[in-house]
């Protein structure tokens, strides 16, 4: 007589309690294995997200500066060295000064501006208030010059600093970072650069 399938018995209700557990492992391992896929690929976004964020902002910090540089020499650029690029960002622009001409720089300088908006930018805080923030939150951290993004999957991600996990930047200008040398390679050089060693598990 043939035996009978486990998913015969499965149906009638007939499996030993040694079926029965390797049933349970094998559900188990299967709901391990997709839920590990899960934050993984949860993760992944995250990350593209952040570096997306990054390179957007750079973009933007760039264009800042070539304003700059069109409207006072770039006396201002010196000025971009760990500070808050949220805020830069948000300077109010000199209308008054701009003459028509100006109307094509100023609209790629707006546009760039748009594409660097953080998502969940809580503003400037201490270091203390920042680590209370939600994880997916961006902050200024005005006590260590940098800006912060709290991981959201920590679980997957590792890195030197103690308490939350998180990412820190800081603006930086390059060596060539001169006011009155102001030039297309020191704009180049303007980027967020990472403060601390990581890394993504996966």
């Amino acid at each position: 007589m043939a035996r009978e399938s486990l998913f015969a018995r499965w149906s009638d209700h007939r499996l030993s309690r040694l079926e029965l557990v390797f049933v349970v492992i094998v559900l188990l391992v299967l709901v391990s294995m997709f839920l590990n896929y899960m934050l993984v690929m949860m993760a992944r976004a995250e990350r593209s997200m952040v570096e997306s964020s990054i390179i957007n902002m750079n973009s933007a910090l760039r264009v800042q500066a070539l304003h700059a540089l069109a409207n006072n020499g770039g006396s201002e650029i010196e000025n971009f060295r760990h500070a808050n690029p949220v805020a830069l960002l948000e300077r109010e622009i000199d209308w008054d000064q701009l003459e028509a001409k100006d109307s094509a720089r100023v609209a790629t300088l707006v546009r760039a501006r748009n594409s660097a908006l953080l998502p969940n930018y809580a503003g400037e805080l201490t270091t203390e208030a920042g680590m209370e923030l939600d994880p997916g939150s961006w902050y200024f951290d005005t006590e260590k010059d940098a800006l912060v993004y709290l991981v959201r999957n920590a679980e997957v991600f590792r890195s030197e600093l103690p308490g939350p996990a998180r990412l820190r930047y800081q603006l930086e200008i390059g060596a060539g970072g001169n006011p009155e040398q102001a030039s297309g390679a020191t704009i180049g050089q303007i980027r967020l650069q990472p403060m601390d060693k990581y890394q993504w598990l996966f």
